[in-house]
Order: C-alpha cells, then sequence, then structure tokens
C-alpha cells in the first residue's frame, strides 16, 4: 500500500480494524487449530502453531485493555507483554507460516476437512497478509508526518534542558522555560485544555526554549489540526504518554511525556519524540521505555482537525510576554563547571529514544528511566570533570553571539530493528550510515514518499497577532525533566 496522507489515516484505521476483528473470529474462535490438527499428524507443528495462537491471543487481549485496566509496571503480565512485543515479528511470521502450510494442505486432494473449513483457512492466510501491509502502511504514513512534524518544530525551538543548549546557554535556557515559557502570568483563563497545550506552544516558540512538556504540547496541537478527515469527520487517536517513574519517593522521581500516535501498543502506531538530542519517531513497538503499556495516558483523545494554536493566541497575555524580551546571558560567578550552574539537576544528555539492540548501544544514550536519573549536577553518573569555565563566553559580544545561535542538528540515525523500522531520523529507510539533512530537504524527500505538497503534512498555519513584537530571542505544562 502506498504511504496515506495524514487525512487519509483516520479511514484507513477504520477499515485496518475491520480486517483484525475477521481475522481474530477465524484465528481465535473460529477452531482454526482444530483444522490444522486435521491436516498434518506432526505433533511438534500442532503444538508450535498453538503455541503461537496462544501468544498472538495475550498480545491481542493486552493491546485492548483500557488505560485504567494496565499491569502493574515489573509484573509477570507486564514482563511477558514487553517480551512478546519486543518479539512480535516473530509471532506473526510463525502464524503466517503455519497457516499458510495449512492452506496449502488444504487445497490438495484426499484432505479431511469440510469446504467451510476450507474457505476459513483461506480467508485467514489472506487477512495475516493484509493486516501486516496496512498496518505497516499507516505506521508508514504517521511516522512521515512525526518527522516532518519534529522537524518543524526543532527548527523553531530549542530544547532547554538537554546538555549543548544548556551549556551554550550558560544554563539560561532553563531560566527561560521556567521563568517566563511557564510563567502563569502569560496566560489568561480557559476552559479547554486544548487551548492550553496552544498557549504552551506558542509561549514556547516566543522564546524558542521547550522541554518535553512544551515539544509534546506543540505537537498535539499539530496533530488536532493535521491527522483529521474532513469528508467522514473522523480523527486519528493521539495520546500523551505520560512516564512518571513507577516507584520511589516523588522527590526523586523522573518524569516525562511523549506523543503517541495512533492506538498505543499497536504495531501501526508511533511515538513522535523530539526531545532528544537525535530526534526519535519510531514504531510502538519499538520505544526505548521499558514497558510503556504500564504507564498513564496523561491525554487521549481523537483529532478534531481545529486549530488550537490560532485559538490559544487570544488567550495569551501579549502586552506582560512583549515585556519581557531575553536578555544574553553570562556565566554565573564562581561557576567552575556545568554541575555548579543553576538547574544543572534537570539537565539531561539523553541521544535518542529507540529500543536499542546490543548491536547499536554505542549510538549514545537513550531514553529510559535509569537515564533520566543521570544529570549534569551529578555528571551524568561521573565524578566532576574537568572546570568549563573557559568554555563560557566571557564578554558580552561573545556572551550575545553564543545566545543568539540556534542549535538544531538533523544528522539523524537510522538503524533497522527487526520488526518495527526506526525512523531516528530523516535519511530515507536502510540508510544505515548518519546524514545530514537540512528541514527543507527533508520535507522534499517525504513529499517525494508521499507524493503530497509538504504543508499536507504538517505544515504550521498559526499567526501570532498583529501587536506581536518578538525579541531577537524567541522560543508549559508541568515541570518536568523531559
Amino acid at each position: 500500500m502506498p504511504v496515506p496522507r495524514p487525512d487519509q489515516i483516520p479511514q484507513l484505521q477504520d477499515e485496518l480494524n475491520d480486517r483484525r476483528e475477521e481475522l481474530h473470529r477465524l484465528l481465535l474462535s473460529a477452531g482454526l487449530p482444530e483444522t490444522f490438527d486435521a491436516l498434518t499428524e506432526n505433533q511438534q507443528w500442532r503444538d508450535n502453531f498453538r503455541q503461537a495462537v496462544r501468544r498472538y491471543q495475550f498480545v491481542v487481549e493486552m493491546r485492548d485493555r483500557t488505560s485504567d485496566d494496565r499491569p502493574d509496571f515489573g509484573s509477570e503480565e507486564s514482563t511477558r507483554f514487553e517480551s512478546y512485543q519486543r518479539g512480535y515479528s516473530t509471532i506473526y511470521a510463525d502464524l503466517q507460516k503455519y497457516v499458510g502450510y495449512a492452506n496449502t494442505w488444504a487445497h490438495q486432494p484426499g484432505t479431511w476437512i469440510n469446504d467451510a473449513q476450507r474457505t476459513g483457512l483461506s480467508r485467514a492466510n489472506a487477512l495475516l497478509a493484509e493486516v501486516e501491509s496496512r498496518e505497516r502502511a499507516l505506521r508508514d504514513g504517521r511516522r512521515a508526518w512525526g518527522v516532518q512534524a519534529c522537524t518543524e518544530l526543532r527548527s523553531q525551538v530549542n530544547v532547554a534542558n538537554q546538555l549543548p543548549r544548556f551549556e551554550q546557554t550558560s544554563g539560561q535556557s532553563l531560566g527561560t522555560l521556567y521563568k517566563l515559557v511557564r510563567n502563569a502570568d502569560a496566560r489568561r483563563d480557559t476552559s479547554s485544555v486544548e487551548v492550553e497545550y496552544g498557549q504552551t506552544a506558542l509561549l514556547s516558540r516566543h522564546y524558542r526554549e521547550a522541554a518535553c512538556s512544551e515539544l509534546t504540547a506543540a505537537l498535539l496541537v499539530a496533530a488536532h489540526r493535521d491527522l483529521y478527515d474532513r469528508r467522514h469527520k473522523a480523527g486519528d487517536l493521539i495520546t500523551i504518554k505520560d512516564f512518571a517513574e513507577p516507584a520511589g519517593p516523588s522527590s526523586a522521581r523522573r518524569d516525562h511525556v511523549v506523543l503517541v500516535v495512533g492506538p498505543p501498543n499497536h504495531p501501526e502506531s508511533v511515538y513522535v519524540e523530539p526531545w532528544s538530542k537525535t530526534p526519535t519517531v519510531t514504531g510502538a513497538l519499538n520505544y526505548s521505555m521499558a514497558q510503556p503499556h504500564a504507564y498513564d495516558d496523561e491525554y487521549q483523545r481523537e483529532a478534531t482537525g481545529k486549530d488550537y494554536a490560532a485559538k490559544a493566541t487570544q488567550r495569551i497575555n501579549w502586552s506582560w510576554v512583549n515585556a519581557r524580551h531575553v536578555q544574553p546571558a553570562n556565566p554565573p560567578a564562581g561557576v567552575n563547571s556545568t554541575a555548579d550552574l543553576p538547574y544543572a539537576r534537570h539537565v539531561y544528555d539523553v541521544q535518542h529514544a529507540f529500543h536499542s539492540p546490543p548491536s547499536s548501544a554505542g549510538q549514545g544514550r537513550a531514553l529510559t528511566q535509569d537515564n533520566l536519573r543521570l544529570t549534569a549536577a551529578n555528571n551524568f553518573g561521573q565524578p566532576v570533570a574537568a572546570p568549563l569555565a573557559a568554555q563560557f563566553a566571557t564578554t558580552p559580544q561573545q556572551s550575545t553571539a553564543a545566545w543568539n545561535q540556534v542549535q538544531y542538528s538533523a544528522t539523524l540515525q537510522s538503524p533497522q530493528p527487526q520488526y518495527a523500522p526506526t525512523y531516528t531520523g530523516y535519511p530515507a529507510p536502510g540508510h544505515q550510515t548518519a546524514t545530514s539533512w537540512t528541514p527543507a530537504q527533508t520535507l522534499a524527500y517525504l513529499q517525494s514518499q508521499t507524493g503530497q505538497p509538504s504543508q499536507q503534512q504538517g505544515g504550521s498555519s498559526w499567526q501570532p497577532p498583529a501587536n506581536w513584537s518578538p525579541p531577537s530571542q524567541q522560543g508549559g505544562r508541568g515541570q518536568r525533566p523531559g
């Protein structure tokens, strides 16, 4: 199937759901294992097929659970589901193999099955191939949207609490985030949670600083606008997953939020993660956080087709915002290392958010709960390094130049895990080497893949009010490390 446009995704998801429901009826309710037994006397094959069906049924039941019925983190049920999700390609391939064998045997002369059983086998065999193809197409469409959305977003804001930006601004990036972007005085009251996310997106763009909350808010606003089918009046499912650490005192916990596009825990869905130094857009079965199914959903609704950034424009206190411009920063007196800067305990060095097999362990620190415990304050778990004062700007001219420089890297890596291919970046699928593309090159590539103008893949449509006068440095929801 071709890569779908964002507005085609909701209808294609409905069609996939219908095909899967039919497949599950044939595979899990219509006695297919008994039909398989009638076609072969090989007990090992019989056992293997039944095991594949049992594993698949467990995965189906776990995916269909509501967030309120999710398993406990670290429980046998949760860790088993994690294992099956990571190895889902093997489970599905086993089903395809044995159903394919049985379908071939069923159409040979002399087999002891009836026409209804034979028809059911043929249909199950066809559906297994069609469901996989539809899952792949939807995942590719959502991934293409996510890549472009991340490209646009990272060209507009800096990741305030990743190490490069924090060092570049001598720690001021987080001061701007906490004191300006997240200041309640910058916002007017609203009864709409979506408009609240729109306020966060606008303020982070204005001051050009963001952490995971701001980045996810901006993506949510874009998803509401883009992932909507106006013809069928249907929207794609969008979720904010809240990775609050499941154990430990609240003061020591690490929290993170990310946008999931599509039904969470399903192979056709993607995690859109712009917060890592290398933005990651990857299949839901390949996200780096362990047991994502065990965490809360902070937000989950279908896209509405509305532009909440435009709506939020009227709910910003622009007179307050325009009176507070960011001033160039010098390092505070007496600071000898990054660890000594204010807010250092909220600063991270996380490279990517895809699941790393051992072969890709050298690609940088992945986004995990363990790595969220490593901060600039503890020098990422190592003894404090030599003083970094020499790296700081020492004159007003140097400080201003450093502050005005926008660091945005489109050097992204594309490893290929077994099942859900990872768009850890923007190279064409299959490219194993890192490459640097400008946002314009990225959008051109996506346009060539989808056959659609780039603005249909998630271009920005919000406009500030006529009296908006951005400062020289343009750029919340919650105080989160990510």
